[in-house]
């Protein structure tokens, strides 16, 4: 879809996180948008982000952020399983030590998207909103509440 939509912007790869197969230092961004917490072995997934950046490449990386894991019986094994696969919960100061750890330097961190508003459909109701404005109210909410829904980070490669 990304291709189809920006035909000219770049190259897209969907591959496994843990061996993508392409040459070391060979891109220039990576995105991990909605991934890292569904990664059993985290570090050893962002290592594998670190090999393929070019030095200065950027690794921008998207989770929920401070979730609760839910789990719930698996009708097949009877085990405990986590609700929507999410097997890592985040935070700026969890996630920081995992970049850290796969030899990446966290660079900018934001939180957004506020679960109250995201509850009450406010994005459904307010899609026509000028992007300033939109950021601005959830902003202030998150502020307010401290209930932002996801994190981003952007780090570099050391």
């Amino acid at each position: 879809a990304a291709r189809r939509r920006f035909p000219q912007a770049a190259d897209y790869v969907a591959s496994d996180v843990y061996a993508v197969g392409l040459a070391a230092a060979s891109c220039d961004v990576i995105v991990l948008s909605e991934v890292v917490e569904h990664l059993e072995d985290v570090v050893a997934g962002l290592s594998e982000a670190a090999r393929l950046l070019k030095p200065g490449g950027r690794l921008i990386v998207t989770v929920p952020y401070r979730e609760t894991i839910l789990q719930h019986l698996c009708i097949h094994c009877n085990q405990p399983t986590p609700a929507n696969a999410h097997l890592h919960s985040f935070d700026e100061t969890s996630l920081g030590h995992a970049l850290l750890e796969a030899g990446l330097r966290p660079t900018v961190s934001c939180v957004m998207g506020n679960k109250a508003l995201e509850l009450m459909r406010f994005p459904q109701w307010t899609r026509w909103w000028p992007q300033w404005l939109w950021r601005l109210t959830d902003g202030l909410c998150n502020r307010l509440t401290g209930k932002a829904a996801f994190l981003l980070m952007v780090s570099e490669r050391a």
